[in-house]
């Protein structure tokens, strides 16, 4: 994100992660992108899982999860070159949920120690969006007409996001705008 104090692998990703300010409506949510993550559990499990099956879907931009797999770290020591990655026991954790849920869904399902993203190509320029008028500082209209243009400013950023060619714009443009 945009914010200095939103970390990648918590309050920015377990919130979706959708930046305003670095063209990231292009690739879609920080949720979206990730490809594996590893946690530790509230039972105290470290865990590592991502997707291991997937389908196209014609209604998503990015290929379905059908099935996620999900590995216990047998020895969780200090020296990561120790760590040996198994099979869960049987129902130990639900793997499905549990990635659906921490992608977007919050930071409550315990500790995120890393995350793997998939990173897209850089689109180049990208156009911030300013989303508020100061009326009475930055336009010379009387104050009867100030709600009138403040409600066609709003009406026209959400068309510039939503529906761009109403504003002229192309849907790449708007893609590109925070």
């Amino acid at each position: 994100g945009a914010v200095g104090t939103g970390g990648a692998a918590g309050g920015y990703m377990g919130g979706t992660g959708l930046s305003g300010t670095t063209g990231m409506r292009l690739f879609g949510y920080a949720a979206d992108q990730v490809v594996q993550m590893e946690m530790v559990l509230p039972s105290g499990d470290h865990v590592r899982f991502s997707p291991t099956e997937w389908v196209d879907d014609d209604q998503l931009a990015w290929p379905r999860t059908t099935k996620v797999t999900g590995w216990c770290n047998s020895n969780p020591v200090e020296d990561e070159t120790k760590w040996l990655w198994e099979f869960c026991p049987q129902g130990a954790v639900n793997f499905e949920d549990l990635w659906h849920s921490v992608r977007g869904g919050g930071n409550g399902f315990g500790v995120v120690t890393s995350i793997e993203y998939q990173l897209p190509n850089y689109p180049g320029p990208l156009v911030p969006a300013k989303t508020s008028l100061n009326l009475a500082k930055e336009a010379p209209f009387p104050s009867a007409l100030q709600d009138v243009v403040q409600k066609t400013w709003v009406n026209f950023l959400i068309d510039s996001q939503w529906n761009p060619s109403a504003v002229g714009m192309t849907e790449e443009e708007s893609n590109l705008c925070g």
